[in-house]
């Protein structure tokens, strides 16, 4: 390297109009980029041993293990009631009032009862997907309890965070209505 030094320092002391002399200036310029490199690397790589330093005593947290489960889970009232709190969060946050057409619950369970008909088990999500308003979100998740409390259908899920899947049952045993709703329509939405 010094060799290298000594020899462009002696063609710089020559004229300028020797052809040496601008081969000189060139193996400099690159004699000059390549220690600027080499010191940008040397800067780099002592950023990185510092960070490497301070974080060495961090120590990440293990993925919880995946609870194995053979068949598929029934879910409660409870988990049903966190995961329409999870996509309520999801969706839209500039969230005041509900405004839009009405949204029968009758409705939207005659339309759950013909996709489970079609297909014996659908995916919730991709009854979500079809309609992204929270108003019929509410719904769904209203109607979707009310299928799985008159035994029409049932919610089931293979393990914790997985897909949610609403099965039809081929027993169907009607809830005994109530006296105070009965006759009465029930809508959500404007009134």
């Amino acid at each position: 390297m010094a060799t290298l030094l000594m020899r462009i320092k002696s063609s710089l002391m020559l004229p300028k109009e020797s052809p040496e002399y601008q081969e000189a200036v060139e193996k400099q310029r690159d004699i000059s980029e390549r220690l600027m490199e080499w010191k940008k690397i040397k800067e780099s790589r002592g950023i990185l041993l510092d960070k490497h330093q301070s974080r060495k005593n961090f120590f990440r947290r293990d993925e919880p293990a995946a609870v194995e489960i053979d068949k598929k889970s029934t879910l409660s009232v409870f988990e049903l009631a966190d995961i329409f709190a999870n996509l309520i969060k999801t969706h839209d946050k500039n969230f005041d009032t509900i405004t839009g057409p009405e949204i029968y619950i009758e409705d939207v369970k005659t339309d759950i009862v013909e996709k489970l008909k079609a297909a014996r088990e659908v995916r919730i999500s991709s009854m979500l997907m079809a309609n992204p308003s929270k108003l019929y979100l509410a719904v769904l998740i209203l109607a979707i309890l009310d299928l799985a409390h008159e035994g029409i259908a049932s919610l089931k899920q293979e393990k914790p965070f997985d897909e949610i899947y609403l099965t039809y049952l081929n027993a169907v045993k009607r809830a005994p209505p109530m006296e105070e709703n009965y006759g009465k329509e029930l809508t959500y939405g404007n009134s």
